[in-house]
This record gives C-alpha cells, sequence and structure tokens, in this order.
C-alpha cells in the first residue's frame, strides 16, 4: 500500500483556494447610511474581496435609501437613472462577480455626500490562499 503522492498534493493544492470565502457588511456598524458619516472609500480598500466567493451585505433603511450598481461614469456621477441593478430590500447580499463593481444610493443627494462604494476584486487563486481572516 503505497503514499499517493498525487492526493497529498492535490489536498495542499485545493484545500486553501476552498476556504476564507466572506460575506462583508459594508460599512461594518454603521451600514449603508447616508445619515452615518461613514467613510465607504477608505472602507472598501481595507478588506481583500474576492471575484465568486465573496459578497456585500447592504443593510438599510428601505424608506430612505436603497442601493443601485451602476457603471463607472453612473458612479462617478452619482446618475442612477440607468442602474445595472437595484436592490431595495432593507438587507441585501450582493455577489462579488467583477473585478470592479460600482454602488451608489439611489437618492442624489446621499449619494453626492459619500454614499457610493468602488469594490475593486481579485481573481487569483493566490489571494485566495493568502488572504487573512477577518
Amino acid at each position: 500500500m503505497g503514499f499517493n503522492n498525487k492526493l497529498l498534493f492535490s489536498l495542499v493544492v485545493a484545500v486553501p483556494l476552498m476556504v476564507n470565502a466572506f460575506v462583508w457588511n459594508v460599512g461594518d456598524d454603521a451600514g449603508w447610511s447616508g445619515q452615518a458619516q461613514f467613510d465607504y472609500t477608505h472602507w472598501a480598500v481595507r478588506p481583500m474581496f474576492l471575484v465568486g466567493d465573496d459578497g456585500l451585505r447592504f443593510v438599510y433603511n428601505p424608506d430612505i435609501t436603497n442601493v443601485v450598481e451602476v457603471t463607472y461614469c453612473a458612479f462617478k456621477s452619482c446618475d442612477a437613472t440607468s442602474p445595472l441593478v437595484s436592490y431595495n430590500t432593507g438587507d441585501d447580499t450582493v455577489p462579488i462577480t467583477k473585478l470592479h463593481q460600482y454602488f451608489i444610493s439611489g437618492n442624489p443627494d446621499d449619494c453626492n455626500n459619500g454614499l457610493k462604494l468602488d469594490i475593486p476584486a481579485y481573481n487569483s487563486s493566490y489571494a485566495r490562499f493568502w488572504r487573512p481572516t477577518r
């Protein structure tokens, strides 16, 4: 009964790639709110988001705002008139599916006051392996 080196190699390589999937709470305890005076730009550069296995959880008051996924140009101008996707339940988990995703508040005043989020993501098995835990 010999030792199977291929099996060992598969386990060493594959197991770390299957762990560390996170759902990130946008804004941490502040949530998604124009009232919070929260720096979403700073928040977005802290974690290492990964395409395909991460999600963003937006918690907010749907009577006041919503979450709109938009293009880069719409993000820069806070234009929610042609969204890629709109969310309005007050507790939405959005998968990270691209290397860059842009989210804004559908309320133009909130968006212009900073309620917008630029998510850079990685699509690398090395990033999955080396990403630190929360």
